[in-house]
């Protein structure tokens, strides 16, 4: 999903403040003296951060600042600007910081406020002002939850200013303070993490020998350097490594996932089998994804080592006898099934005998974030699909980051429209941000100007005005208004119900209205003609269709000429079978090193947890017809 490079990059300091957070709230924490107001509300407030319900907590602070004085009053506006910093909005943070003047001499809240400037300075991507604000550390008798702020927001500091290992020291640290068994895996994910951006070299000459708590994840993040595609000496290696290092925190947390990766031999594939559905109304797409697919493999100036290609149709009959078929005839790598029934049929197993990256989910992306959490993936599937549910969480998203609060939601009638609006409304929620109202359309575009009077409340205000003149009893001049407390559009549509809907929303007073959209809402194909009618809209998208600078514009162009009107109808499923081999090469390495990226033409992907790709997008706005690349972060509309 690739936003631009520095709105991803504030995207990514957001999440890690937010891990901050409740790496923090699981330290225990001083005792409050009995002079503390309002010990309840207190609890109250951290109960929200706990939760990630940043903005009520950042409220409940402000409240008890107001009922407090003094240093207990700058503490709690301290709190509450390192809440609204977590819950997205940097600016409300900064207006306390500057309301609340200088403080007292005492040191605990100089580095308290320290810590909220570094936290903002990490957020605009001034990581060595960030640093310069930690320089000066907690008293040794400071309270421990500012000591483990401290070591949290400074390890963020150190792993943005490329300072890995310094960062992991830091958590190692930060891991005597945490006392909760969650927070204590996510600090042990992020000392992995840190550790494995690590060349061997690094790893080499960073070595701290036993009894040494650093030491032991140095020596562990080197042997999965080192033996991940050998699961046998892998398997040796951690043996000796538990010898050497009992009782070593990563032995219950790191050391699990260590030997999943080792189940396969990540060496390059020799024979991939591609599994595709040619007939019926996957059809066509089928053939798009297969000479995507097949173009990159032509282009891959690896020519010795490019794998044979086995393409099988899984149109009728067991999906998994097909797949086990492949295996036996010596594939060692499996792109497909399309069909998302077919990539549910081999989910069923616990576990498969050779990587296997699906084109679609399993399931929807829809679920709690402890639901996904629970349910683990199969050993040895990975999922990578152009999924509408993850678009539309990236609109909001981005939404967010534009400083906006109120959507109002337009989507098509049916289940499509149903997932999208309901992934949308699910992420902005989460986010912080209210559903004021949502509308459905026929696709037949035969009623559109409804809907819209409808989520604008047209209709309301000249129900209003009716009223007003029956009670008045005498004739008024008419002017029906808009609803005002919508701050934008999210319009889930394709290119033919966006150009009827977007006109509309104009000729109903809500020009001023910026509207954000999916990919769905361009064709992929530039048509000024017909899309001025879209004029302003906003939307996410890969750079095989957004970016001919990108680096898989020259064979974007090859395809093109290649297929012509197929290439038309189905622009990003030619992309998503580039996608599709790369990831061939590519995923041993996302699946050992978590968090490292890989530029491709459906964007700029990832492996999450859950064994699924994760994409950043483009964004571009209509601009005379025409979609413009955006760059930069988002910009606030009002």
């Amino acid at each position: 999903m690739v936003h631009t490079r520095h709105f991803m990059s504030i995207a990514r300091t957001f999440a890690s403040l937010v891990v901050s957070a409740v790496l923090i709230s699981a330290c225990e924490t001083a005792p409050q003296r009995a002079v503390e107001p309002d010990s309840e509300a207190t609890r109250v407030a951290r109960t929200h951060m706990q939760s990630g319900e940043y903005l009520p907590a950042a409220q409940e602070f402000l409240r008890l600042a107001e009922l407090s004085a003094g240093d207990a009053a700058m503490r709690y506006r301290l709190e509450a600007a390192s809440a609204f910093v977590l819950a997205k909005r940097p600016d409300a943070a900064r207006r306390i910081l500057a309301e609340s003047g200088a403080p007292t001499p005492s040191r605990d809240l100089q580095v308290r406020r320290n810590l909220v400037e570094a936290q903002l300075a990490l957020v605009d991507e001034r990581t060595d002002e960030a640093l310069r604000l930690l320089a000066a550390a907690p008293r040794e008798d400071a309270p421990p939850d500012l000591v483990a702020r401290y070591r949290s927001v400074r390890a963020d500091a150190l792993e943005a200013a490329g300072e890995h290992l310094a960062s992991a020291r830091e958590r190692v640290q930060l891991e005597l303070l945490v006392t909760d068994g969650a927070a204590l895996n996510e600090n042990r994910r992020r000392i992995w993490q840190s550790l494995t951006q690590l060349s061997p070299e690094a790893l080499e000459a960073a070595h701290i020998p036993p009894p040494s708590t650093l030491g032991g994840w140095i020596e562990l993040a080197a042997i999965g350097s080192a033996t991940l595609t050998d699961p046998v000496a892998l398997s040796q290696a951690v043996a000796l490594w538990r010898h050497r290092y009992p009782g070593h925190p990563a032995g219950e947390s790191v050391v699990p996932m260590l030997m999943d990766d080792g189940h396969f031999a990540w060496s390059p594939a020799r024979s991939v089998a591609l599994l595709l559905p040619f007939e019926g109304q996957f059809g066509k797409a089928a053939e798009a994804v297969r000479d995507g697919f097949m173009a990159a493999w032509f282009a891959d100036p690896d020519v010795q080592n490019r794998p044979a290609v086995i393409v099988r149709d899984t149109s009728s009959g067991d999906v998994r006898s097909v797949y086990d078929q492949v295996v036996e005839e010596g594939a060692d790598f499996v792109v497909g099934p399309l069909r998302r029934a077919s990539v549910a049929r081999l989910a069923e197993s616990a576990a498969l005998p050779v990587p296997t990256l699906t084109l679609n989910h399993a399931d929807t992306d829809n679920g709690t974030d402890s639901e996904r959490s629970a349910a683990m993936p199969t050993t040895g599937l990975f999922q990578f699909a152009l999924s509408p549910e993850s678009e539309a969480k990236l609109v909001a998203e981005y939404a967010w980051f534009a400083d906006h609060s109120n959507a109002a939601v337009l989507a098509p009638a049916g289940a499509w429209g149903e997932r999208v609006a309901g992934a949308f409304a699910q992420a902005w929620e989460k986010l912080g941000g209210r559903v004021v109202e949502v509308q459905t359309y026929l696709n037949d575009g035969s009623d559109m100007s409804t809907p819209v009077r409808k989520l604008l409340d047209i209709d309301g205000s000249e129900s209003r005005y009716r009223s007003l003149r029956q009670v008045l009893g005498v004739d008024i001049k008419k002017e029906a208004r808009r609803r005002r407390d919508v701050d934008f559009v999210f319009m889930a549509a394709f290119p033919v119900q966006a150009r009827q809907l977007r006109p509309q929303l104009e000729f109903h007073q809500a020009q001023d209205l910026p509207v954000y959209a999916t990919s769905h809402v361009y064709s992929g194909i530039a048509d000024a003609t017909a899309d001025r009618d879209v004029e302003g809209v906003v939307f996410g998208d890969m750079p095989w269709v957004l970016d001919p600078a990108a680096r898989s514009a020259e064979l974007r162009r090859n395809v093109e000429t290649l297929w012509g009107d197929s290439f038309k109808a189905f622009v990003r499923l030619y992309a998503f079978g580039v996608d599709g081999y790369h990831l061939v090469k590519e995923l041993g390495r996302l699946r050992a090193q978590h968090y490292t990226e890989f530029q491709g033409a459906t964007g700029k992907l990832s492996l999450n947890e859950q064994n699924k790709i994760d994409r950043q997008l483009s964004w571009a706005r209509f601009v005379r017809g025409r979609p413009r690349l955006l760059t930069g972060e988002p910009q606030p509309t009002r």
